[in-house]
């Protein structure tokens, strides 16, 4: 008995072998949605007459990120914008969801 080998069809045979369950993976991307949502924080630049105000700013910050945590958006980045009367906290949160 002769066997033949096609190097093309055993290549196919290796790329489908890779390619296993892929085709999957990418249906169920498409049946996913990225959300991207920013959260802006003003916090005042103070003395240390009015450092009370600004904790409170920060910690009000803490309880918005964290009520976001807890409906499933994550933390992506923060930047900060500082000026001379406030810094201004940008973060970006995503989730993804599926559709």
């Amino acid at each position: 008995m002769t066997v033949r080998t096609n190097s093309n069809a055993s290549f196919g045979l290796t790329n489908l072998i890779e390619n296993h369950g892929k085709k999957n993976e990418r249906e169920e991307e498409e049946h996913m949605s990225q959300q991207i949502t920013t959260v802006t924080t003003f916090v005042p630049v103070v003395g240390e007459g009015a450092l009370q105000r600004q904790l409170r700013k920060l910690g009000e910050r803490d309880s918005d990120l964290a009520t976001f945590a807890r409906n499933g958006w994550e933390l992506a980045h923060t930047a900060t914008i500082t000026g001379p009367e406030l810094v201004t906290f940008v973060d970006t949160l995503t989730r993804t969801r599926e559709e």
